[in-house]
């Protein structure tokens, strides 16, 4: 199969700076990263904070240039220096972050928001464009008169919805999610992962969920990337990470997460 995404030893290496010995040192965030995902896949990103997980993200998006290695998108690579060429790609590549507030104009209304991409890639008339908000205010299971609301008169999982809506405006191809439910509660978390899973079903979208929660991740992925201290420690099926661990500090997450899958918020999902 022809993947729709490809990365290739992928590294990135930050420069930190130690103030108090006028020093700098070198961080490696990735390290060798590869693997591919196929078109219409829900695949999991796996690690624990400082994993290297939305350092993979940025360099996907183009936000961050790769010290070495490459990212492909439909065979072409992704170069955040070409800004004319990754403005064509981040119109088939959007992307979903933890905290929708910290990204959402805040001097915007919500119907604003969302049209906000329709505009910016010519997506019809002013007519069409408000028939297609009112669609996708529908699809994400918010009423019209959200609309006219900022994103601070709106509840948290409002306010998720509203990004969802503004993320597939522009018809992508490939959606990021990266931990897009993490700062909602339990019974919110369901909501949206349902409606994330039947967009994806719906509409043929390829989706990266990048999540630190393997309980999450089996719910909602086929398959899955287990990244450790930058490295890729797994890829494959959950079944395959629970029956071979690839190492003690996975096989920990993996027990705590197997609690939460069969009595936990997600295990009559």
């Amino acid at each position: 199969m022809n993947p729709i995404l490809s990365v290739l030893d992928l590294e990135k290496t930050y420069r930190q700076s130690l103030a108090a010995r006028g020093e700098e040192k070198l961080h490696r965030a990735l390290s060798g990263v590869t693997f591919e995902v196929d078109r219409g896949e829900s695949l999991g990103i796996f690690g624990e904070s400082g994993a290297g997980k939305t350092t993979l993200a940025r360099c996907i998006l183009g936000l961050a240039e790769p010290s070495s290695g490459k990212v492909l998108f439909k065979g072409e690579k992704i170069e955040s220096r070409n800004k004319m060429k990754l403005r064509d790609i981040r119109k088939s590549i959007q992307v979903i972050w933890q905290d929708p507030l910290i990204y959402l104009n805040p001097y915007m209304r919500a119907g604003e928001i969302v049209e906000e991409p329709l505009i910016n890639y010519q997506n019809g008339n002013r007519a069409g464009r408000r028939g297609q908000v009112n669609g996708l205010f529908e699809m994400v299971g918010l009423s019209r008169s959200f609309k006219g609301r900022y994103p601070h008169e709106m509840s948290g999982g409002q306010c998720q919805r509203l990004a969802i809506a503004r993320a597939i405006a522009p018809g992508p191809e490939l959606l990021i999610c990266d931990e897009a439910v993490s700062s909602l509660d339990s019974p919110m978390q369901i909501q949206i992962l349902q409606l994330l899973k039947s967009i994806h079903s719906e509409n043929g979208l390829t989706v990266i969920f990048i999540s630190h929660d393997l309980a999450l991740i089996r719910y909602f992925c086929n398959r899955i990337v287990v990244l450790h201290e930058g490295k890729v420690a797994r890829v494959g099926s959950m079944d395959e990470l629970i029956a071979h661990p690839p190492n003690p500090r996975i096989e920990e997450l993996v027990l705590y997460a197997q609690h939460f899958m069969k009595n936990g918020r997600l295990a009559h999902q």
